[in-house]
């Protein structure tokens, strides 16, 4: 419990502008963030079996060239869970984002407790400045990095 709650906090921290917003204001800039929600939207529908994964409409007429961007493959298991509960878009994106911190925090707590025998303070402390580092923020405006 003192795991999570110290992700909470750094959380909170890190993402103060869109807990304070109700999550109307977004990480990225406008680009990137359209981008990454149609993307994420795209393979929504893929595995809803409406359309074909390696066509993206918006490279229309040219078929086969989702290599072309990003994927964001791996973040569907978030992404799509989101979005099958109700999230819009946009905010599916942002919890998704939420979520991944999440999951690279306890995994990076489990891995130096596992690996370095560190104890839990000094794990939590690491995945604080791992989950929210300076260079996070510096990159904030692309969030798929």
């Amino acid at each position: 419990m003192a795991t999570f709650a110290t992700w909470a906090l750094g959380a909170c921290v890190f993402f103060w502008a869109q807990v304070t917003t109700g999550f109307d204001r977004l990480m990225g800039n406008d680009g990137d963030t359209r981008l990454i929600v149609y993307l994420n939207e795209h393979w929504f529908h893929v595995l809803r079996g409406s359309t074909a994964w390696r066509d993206p409409a918006m490279f229309y007429p040219i078929r086969g060239i989702l290599g072309y961007s990003d994927t964001f493959f791996l973040w569907q298991p978030f992404y799509a869970t989101f979005r099958i509960f109700g999230a819009e878009p946009f905010l599916a994106f942002q919890l998704t984002i939420v979520a991944l911190s999440l999951l690279g925090f306890a995994t990076f707590v489990a891995l130096v407790r596992t690996a370095f025998g560190c104890t839990r303070v000094v794990a939590m402390v690491g995945a604080l400045v791992f989950t929210f580092a300076s260079s996070l923020e510096t990159h904030a405006g692309s969030p798929q990095l």
